[in-house]
């Protein structure tokens, strides 16, 4: 899981955008529908993403690796 975070800030910041809080499994970011917007970026740019979004539609129901726990406008830290 924490290749998967990793990527994705790099990501995030490639994408231009901002991380204001990480932890040890997830992190809080102002690109809305992230996953969506990491899945358009070249598949050699996102090997641990796609990696894990298969190995979640092995395991449950939902091919999604990224789960929103909360939104809202404005600056959350």
């Amino acid at each position: 899981m924490r290749s998967a975070v990793g990527e994705c800030l790099h990501n995030i910041n490639e994408l231009g955008g901002s991380v204001v809080s990480v932890t040890t499994d997830g992190f809080i970011c102002n690109i809305p529908n992230l996953e969506k917007e990491l899945m358009k970026l070249p598949k050699e740019k996102i090997p641990i993403l796609l990696k894990y979004r298969e190995l979640r539609s092995k395991l449950s129901d939902s091919h999604d690796a990224l789960e929103v726990k909360h939104s809202g406008k404005g600056v959350i830290s």
